[in-house]
C-alpha cells in the first residue's frame, strides 16, 4: 500500500505540473503560426469548393496556395519532432543517471 501512495503521489505531481505548464515566447508564437495557418488552409479548401463550382482563383494560384499550405504543414510537423526529440534525449540522460544510481546502491 506504500508503493500506491507513493505512485499516486508522483501521478499527482506531474498531473498538477503539466496544469501549471507555463508558455514561453516561442510555445506562442508556435500557436499562432499554427492558427494562421489553420485559417489559411480553410481559406484554400473554400477556394477549391468555388473551383468546382466554377468561379475562383484559376488553377495555377490554387496549386500554388496549397503548395504554400504544405511547406507551412511541414515546418510545423519538423519544429515538434524536433521538440519531441530533444525531450526523448532528455529523457533517456535521465534513466542513463537512474541506472547508475541504481547500480551504485546495488554494490553497496
Amino acid at each position: 500500500m506504500g508503493s500506491y501512495v507513493a505512485y499516486s503521489n508522483c501521478f499527482d505531481n506531474l498531473v498538477n505540473n503539466k496544469m501549471k505548464r507555463k508558455y514561453n515566447f516561442l510555445d506562442i508564437i508556435q500557436i499562432i503560426l499554427t492558427l494562421i495557418l489553420i485559417v489559411f488552409s480553410l481559406f484554400i479548401l473554400y477556394q477549391i469548393i468555388l473551383k468546382l463550382f466554377g468561379d475562383s482563383w484559376s488553377i495555377e494560384q490554387v496549386i500554388l496556395a496549397l503548395l504554400v499550405a504544405n511547406i507551412g504543414i511541414t515546418f510545423s510537423l519538423a519544429v515538434k519532432q524536433a521538440k519531441l526529440s530533444t525531450q526523448l534525449l532528455n529523457l533517456i540522460s535521465q534513466f542513463r543517471c537512474l541506472s547508475s544510481d541504481f547500480k551504485l546502491h546495488q554494490k553497496k
